[in-house]
């Protein structure tokens, strides 16, 4: 007898369902498969039925033998791919089939774990049809629902070289790849065990494979680099080595996985200042990872110091243009004695004050209680800060982390970050204040009956302030040397938004107090917008000065899905710069990558485009494109060789960021009793009161590879219904659980990953022992 997750359905009514091998067949019209097609609207149903939640109604259960067929479809515009919506408890895999259940295969779904959620899935295709035909989709591994699917026209799916204008370099020297821009890797690698993908759009790189991208010109060093890229396996890791193939050449790595892709931000650990060839190295055994395209952010402390060199060898002059300039640069080596530098980062247990907090048992951190908080005094935030990334998780549903500046009171705060058990790490904050200058920092767990565990903080200077200081000082002076240095003083000419009545999107947008409503109203309480499907918000005159690199809105929704497109300048779909998708479970601040230059004034609609749907939109903000302000201080430092060697001795501060490895120890001091010292063992639970899925990871941090390994369960704890990518067996009071042979050896940094699902309810914790 099957097993249905998503909607069980009486005994009875279930024998009867497959005992039935007949269907029932509607004579339909044709319709375009180009639009959504609801699953649910199945002319023939085997093995499956319909079931809703709320006012979303799907096709469950579709599992091995199952099927369902579709309405025929008119494929007039030919044919290059599927995507369709599904939910699965585990690994599923559905294959879509021509005109018959056992007709030809034309694509398959490989369908992972998705926490109890619909979740979007594509499908190449084997070949293009054209005229009228029906689908079959055909379960053939796992227990899948499927809400609704399209198809993709011929020619309609590359959009994907935008990116060209983006590789004319601004990198003075010839042959220089400049980071601080988008680099597409399949433009300008070398590739070993690697290659272009079929639409030329990227590069797949297997297992020890890399690509080589030459002569990196990182005249800024760089903070974080981002990597956009996908797997196909269970999980890849993809490190960055610069200037050699040595792990010990490693500034950082990014993981990937079927259920987690797209962009991934890597702190760089060390200081990379100056012309690099990068290696993108996948280091996990039997994976492959496709990579789109790398961008790098400055290093936020570089541009200040460069200035104040030049006055110094002018003997006449040097008294009138140092007075200003002096105290500026002095700034920056945090001249404040016993002052905590907040852009590199800070591990909240050695400098914090505690109230209604401890340190956790190994040290590594500071769990904060409800109304606790963990002060940090005398943080110098000599650049103010644009975002401040928090470190941290909980065991609690809900906890809320308040940053107050300079006192305790709720009116102190410039943000929060939100941590539940299920949504734990590295969590960004827009800061709403400008907090430049030497502040106390208060990080307060403002959520009843809460705790909160916080490893380590770091901050990302305010892109605005660097530039316009300097520019202004220099001028008085006649003699040539300081004349090189009035080029910047274009840039900040740009910051004040110049337009009459134009919007600052660098700061946080109220959507509801500027916008024009179409389809769409005020909430009750008239702090955001109510977007209906095909209704939109209207912000007029938004001024990029410094284009977007990302916008993150915040909004939530009360339907499964709904998708907030992005368009500038129009309502059509080809003004779309990007969405985010929000359901009833995922709702929040959504961060959306902008996919073209929108530098300048234009008008930005918010369209809800799901249909019936509903979002609701709290505000938006956008972050100023990283390549912008970086191009114009690169020219003016060559001209005089006296100014090329300051940077260095300042950047010399920044190894203090290699204390970053510390954080790793923090992800599990909740499980109890740990046989194996040398591995870590995590899980997440997901339950929904008659059910939960667990995803568990074994996590090698030994130094070396592990062979073999072994993981007990409690049976008080857990039932287990299923399982994938391990073997179950039951010994007494536990299941024991042993890897399959591919995921037998963890990788030194590696980790190998499996889930149960089981039925009834789950506590909080779970009783292991790992071997």
């Amino acid at each position: 007898m099957k097993k249905k997750v998503a909607g069980l359905l009486s005994a009875s009514l279930a024998a009867g369902l497959f005992l039935s091998s007949s269907a029932t067949i509607m004579a339909a019209p044709s319709i375009s498969p180009y639009d959504t097609v609801q699953a649910e609207k199945a002319i023939t149903k085997n093995g499956v039925e319909v079931a809703t939640d709320g006012t979303n109604s799907y096709i469950t259960s579709l599992e091995k033998g199952d099927s369902f067929s579709t309405t025929p479809l008119n494929f007039s515009n030919g044919l290059t791919g599927f995507s369709a919506s599904f939910r699965s408890a585990g690994a599923g895999l559905v294959e879509v089939r021509l005109d018959k259940e056992d007709g030809e295969a034309l694509g398959s779904f490989k369908i992972s774990n998705t926490n109890g959620e619909f979740k979007s899935y594509t499908a190449k295709v084997s070949k293009s049809i054209e005229g009228q035909h029906t689908l079959y989709f055909v379960g053939k591994m796992g227990d899948v629902d499927v809400d609704f699917f399209n198809a993709t026209a011929a020619g309609e799916v590359t959009p994907t070289p935008t990116p060209t204008p983006t590789p004319t370099t601004t990198p003075v020297v010839t042959g220089e790849v400049n980071p601080y821009e988008t680099v597409e890797v399949e433009k300008v690698s070398e590739l070993k065990d690697a290659m272009v993908t079929p639409n030329k759009s990227a590069v797949m790189i297997k297992y020890n494979g890399y690509a080589l991208i030459k002569n990196v010109n990182f005249v800024d060093g760089a903070a974080i680099i981002t990597i956009n890229g996908k797997t196909t396996s269970n999980l890849s890791i993809l490190d960055i080595r610069v200037d050699g193939l040595d792990a010990a050449n490693s500034v950082g790595n990014a993981k990937f996985s079927k259920a987690n892709e797209g962009a991934k931000t890597i702190q760089v650990k060390k200081d990379i200042a100056g012309v690099h060839d990068v290696y993108l190295v996948n280091t996990f055994a039997d994976s492959n990872v496709t990579v789109d395209s790398i961008i790098a952010k400055a290093a936020p402390s570089k541009p200040t110091p460069t200035p104040t060199a030049t006055p110094t060898p002018t003997p006449t002059p040097v008294p009138t243009a140092t007075p200003t300039p002096t105290p500026v640069p002095t700034a920056t080596p945090t001249p404040v004695v016993g002052s905590v530098n907040p852009y590199e980062t800070v591990e909240v247990e050695k400098v914090a004050e505690l109230k209604d907090a401890m340190l956790t048992p190994n040290k590594s951190a500071v769990m904060i209680k409800s109304n606790g908080y963990a002060l940090i005094k005398n943080v110098n935030f000599v650049d103010g800060a644009a975002i401040i990334t928090i470190n941290g998780k909980t065991t609690s549903n809900l906890s809320i982390l308040d940053i107050r500046v300079d006192g305790l009171d709720a009116a102190n705060s410039v943000g929060n970050a939100k941590f539940s058990k299920a949504n734990e790490g590295a969590k960004t904050i827009q800061v709403k204040k400008d907090i430049t200058g030497v502040h106390d920092v208060y990080l307060v767990n403002t959520f009843a009956d809460s705790n909160v565990t916080v490893d380590s903080i770091i901050a990302k200077a305010a892109p605005s302030k660097p530039t316009p200081t300097p520019t202004a000082t220099p001028t008085p002076t006649p003699t040539p040397v300081p004349t090189a240095t009035p080029t910047p003083t274009p840039v900040p000419t740009a910051t004040p938004t110049p337009v009459v009545g134009s919007v600052n999107p660098y700061e946080t947008v109220e959507v509801e107090k500027v916008a024009e409503l179409k389809d769409a109203m005020l909430t009750p309480n008239k702090s955001a917008v109510m977007i209906k499907s095909n209704g939109y918000a209207l912000i007029k005159n938004v001024n990029f000065v410094d284009g977007a690199a990302i916008i993150t809105i915040n909004g939530k929704t009360t339907s499964d899905l709904s998708i907030l497109d992005i368009r500038v300048d129009g309502l059509d779909a080809a003004n779309s710069v990007g969405n985010a998708k929000f359901s009833k479970s995922n709702d929040g601040a959504k961060t959306v990558q902008i996919k073209k230059d929108i530098t300048g004034v234009h008008d930005i609609y918010l369209v809800n485009t799901f249909a019936n749907s509903n979002v609701t939109v709290d505000s938006i903000i956008a972050k100023a494109a990283p390549s912008k302000p970086t191009p114009t201080p690169v020219v003016t430092p060559t001209p005089t060789p006296v100014v090329t060697p300051t940077p260095t001795p300042v950047v010399t501060p920044t190894p203090t960021p290699v204390v970053t490895p510390t954080p790793t120890p923090v992800v599990t001091p909740t499980p109890t009793p740990v046989v194996n010292k040398d591995l870590a063992f995590e899980y997440q639970i997901n339950s929904w009161g008659t059910g939960y899925t667990v995803n568990f990871s074994v996590v090698n941090k030994t130094g070396k590879n592990v062979d073999g390994w072994k993981v007990k369960l409690s049976k008080k704890d857990v039932k287990i219904d299923s399982s994938w990518c391990v073997n179950v067996a039951e010994e007494g009071d536990y299941y024991v659980i042993t890897p399959m042979s591919w995921n037998k050896t963890i990788y030194n940094g590696g980790s190998a990953q499996f889930g149960i699902q089981g039925s009834g309810k789950i506590g909080s914790t779970i009783n292991y022992v790992l071997e």
